[in-house]
């Protein structure tokens, strides 16, 4: 199954706070799940990180990557 909920270009931010981040680029993990029940396997596709972009306080632009489950589309602060 393929994770669409994170797109290129949108504004996230870390659960724990901090300032908003654009998501530049998703990088997809893939993984073969063997079949038990009809003999085949099935290949899965889902979001491993995220590369965020932001500006500090100093105004200078910083970039990281990120589990998707450190991000939030809701501003936590």
């Amino acid at each position: 199954m393929i994770d669409y909920a994170f797109k290129r270009g949108d504004i996230v931010y870390l659960k724990s706070g901090g300032p908003a981040m654009t998501i530049s680029e998703i990088q997809y993990c893939r993984k073969e799940i063997p079949g038990w029940l009809y003999n085949t396997s099935v290949l899965t596709s889902y979001i491993d990180l995220l590369a965020c972009h932001w500006f500090d306080k100093n105004n200078h632009a910083q970039c990281k990557w990120f589990a998707p489950c450190a991000v939030t589309y809701v501003d936590p602060e």
